[in-house]
């Protein structure tokens, strides 16, 4: 198993984790769809269409791993925003700048697949690639610490009075 199927299966699960935890909110539900098929369609990414060398003739491959990576991006822009409706305050800020960062370093990237299929030299392209990866990632650790603590906060009893349950987290939309 390569380090980027493990990276998959990982974030295909991170997704159900969220599912289980989103409850009755429909806008995590769609946070999860979206993180679920960004990883499903990346499944087969580099395993069966890694990009091919600098100097070689570009082929099905290449086409087939910008078309992917294209639809991933879209499906992360979709969990990100979803996950933006889903929770009130400071995290719905956070993912929007997550978004405008996304958007913006997607927009520098786009204009230089031309240049990548025509083997001219693409200066930034890998520093863009990696501001978007590590967005996304920052992301997904906020995401989760923020429902660990929603979730520990609900399970916790409340230490004055032990058999009434802790009250309910307000920063969810039941959207």
């Amino acid at each position: 198993m390569t380090w980027i199927a493990l990276h998959n299966l990982l974030g295909i699960a991170f997704g159900v984790g969220v599912w289980l935890s989103a409850g009755s909110s429909r806008a995590l539900r769609w946070t999860t769809g979206f993180m679920v098929a960004a990883g499903v369609v990346t499944v087969p990414l580099h395993p069966f269409f890694p990009m091919s060398s600098r100097g070689m003739e570009a082929g099905f491959n290449d086409t087939m791993h910008q078309v992917l990576t294209m639809a991933f991006g879209l499906f992360v822009f979709g969990a990100v925003a979803a996950s933006a409706v889903a929770i009130r305050g400071w995290f719905r800020l956070y993912a929007i700048a997550s978004l405008v960062v996304i958007m913006l370093f997607a927009g520098l990237t786009g204009p230089l697949m031309s240049e990548l299929a025509n083997n001219q030299p693409t200066p930034w392209l890998g520093a863009f690639e990696r501001i978007n990866a590590y967005t996304t990632f920052a992301w997904m650790v906020v995401l989760a610490v923020v429902l660990i603590r929603r979730t520990v906060g609900d399970s916790t009893p409340d230490p004055g009075c032990a058999s009434m349950p802790a009250p309910a987290d307000r920063t969810l939309a039941t959207r």
